[in-house]
Parts: C-alpha cells; sequence; structure tokens
C-alpha cells in the first residue's frame, strides 16, 4: 500500500509541474485492462519500456513488437530481463538503477529518426516471425538424447518426428521396480508405433 501511495504522488506531483488541462504528461492507470484494449495501447505507443529488475523471457515486449507490426515502436528493455538477451541490437538497453541512463534512452527514442526507429522495429519483428513456441519445441526436441525404446528416427539425424517402439519400451519397464507416467506428453512429442499382433 506505501508504494502505492508513493506512487500515486509522484504521478500528481509530475503531472502538476509539467502537465495542463488539455495534456497530462503521465496517464497511470491502477486497473486491470482487457486484452483488446492493452493491443490497442500496444499499437499506439511510440515507445514501450520494460523496467525489470530480475525477469525471465518477458513476453510483455514480444506482444507490443506484434501488436506494432508495420508501425516504428522502439522498444526498451532492462538488460536484466530475459527478452534482453534475445533482441540484442533490436532493441535499446537500459540499466533500470541508472536513473540518468533510463532518462537518456527515453529522450534517444523518442526523439529517433523514422528510418532508425523502422529498422529496429523490423528487426525485431523477424526475430518474434521466426523465432515461435513451435521452433522452440523443435530445438528443444533437437536437442534430447535419444534413449533407448526410441528408435533411430531422431532429430539427431534432422528427421522432424521421434518414433516409440511399444516392444521395447514394455521390455524395458518389465525390468524396472520403479516407473513414472507423465500423461498426454507422449502424443506431442513423438509418434507411437503400434503393438504387433504377434
Amino acid at each position: 500500500q506505501t508504494f502505492k501511495d508513493e506512487t500515486h504522488k509522484l504521478v500528481s506531483r509530475i503531472n502538476g509541474r509539467f502537465g495542463s488541462v488539455a495534456n497530462l504528461p503521465i496517464c497511470y492507470l491502477d486497473q486491470s485492462i482487457g486484452f483488446e484494449q492493452m493491443c490497442a495501447l500496444y499499437r499506439c505507443a511510440d515507445v514501450m519500456m520494460v523496467t525489470s529488475i530480475r525477469d525471465g523471457m518477458n513476453l510483455v515486449s514480444h506482444e507490443y513488437v506484434a501488436c506494432q507490426k508495420d508501425a516504428a515502436g522502439v522498444l526498451i528493455l532492462s538488460e536484466f530481463c530475459g527478452a534482453a538477451q534475445l533482441f540484442n541490437g533490436n532493441a535499446l538497453q537500459i540499466n533500470p538503477w541508472n536513473i540518468n541512463d533510463v532518462a537518456q534512452t527515453i529522450h534517444k527514442a523518442l526523439t529517433m529518426d523514422e528510418y532508425e526507429r523502422r529498422r529496429l522495429n523490423s528487426a525485431a519483428m523477424q526475430y518474434i516471425s521466426t523465432h515461435t513456441a513451435k521452433d522452440w519445441a523443435k530445438a528443444f526436441l533437437h536437442d534430447l538424447p535419444c534413449p533407448a525404446p526410441f528408435s533411430s528416427v531422431c532429430p539427431h539425424q534432422n528427421n522432424d518426428e521421434r518414433v516409440l517402439h511399444m516392444q521395447v519400451l514394455l521390455s524395458k519397464l518389465s525390468r524396472e521396480q520403479r516407473h513414472l507416467l507423465i500423461s498426454h506428453v507422449l502424443d506431442l512429442v513423438v509418434r507411437v508405433e503400434p503393438l504387433s499382433s504377434s
């Protein structure tokens, strides 16, 4: 609650000093926003800044780029968020602890010429278009070792699917004392060869 109160006071102070009846520097929304509204905000924003201090992938940056599409929005990312490594060179990076660095980077993004804005946005769009969840899953499966129940049809040999031989699997399972079954996963990652009738 204290942080929330401090944020409200800071927003009021900035808007009171730099704003007018016709223009407020900060439009602070302390509420949930629907998907369509969020996409519209992403689309009309000239700059998107993510100031995470510690973060994982941060898909907000991906959503912003996707909503921009043919526009010229500029992405500013904290160097501590996972997406900063992915968009390396296609987004401006900041250290969120360095206030002067943040201010200078915001100014740079807002005053950047159209060509450079479009170059960054186009490169970011190209990245998210070619690095999809499907591509990630394919790369993940490619890096998995091929255990015995799987045939030699394996991602390491540039094939798109792995075949599970049920006879081999059941034979292996019968020799083990403990078993772990993860339901509905095999159908996603392998093609199961049916048991022979013999």
